[in-house]
């Protein structure tokens, strides 16, 4: 049976590291977003043996229909969090 597990890329201060949301500990690292990407297959591979070693069913998968990046300013977040403080100060 094939899986698809999502993958998140993060740019760090030196390198790039990956991980898998479903899969606690199953991380990878690379000099570019590429190379998170090429190392990833290797890592989720040796995640999952361990499953299949011990008798384990395989962790689901999220079934991600998109993924979308949310831009917020800090200033809308302040904003957001003194109406609400003031909306619970009056009665």
């Amino acid at each position: 049976m094939k899986r698809r597990y999502p993958l998140i890329i993060e740019r760090g201060k030196e390198i790039y590291a990956g991980y898998f949301p479903d899969l606690p500990g199953c991380t990878t690292s690379g000099e570019t977003p590429e190379e998170v990407s090429r190392n990833a297959k290797e890592a989720l591979s040796l995640y999952l043996e361990d499953f299949i070693e011990r008798g384990q069913p395989w962790p689901d998968a999220t079934q991600a229909v998109r993924m979308e990046l949310v831009e917020i300013e800090e200033s809308e977040v302040l904003t957001a969090v003194s109406a609400s403080s003031t909306s619970r100060v009056r009665r």
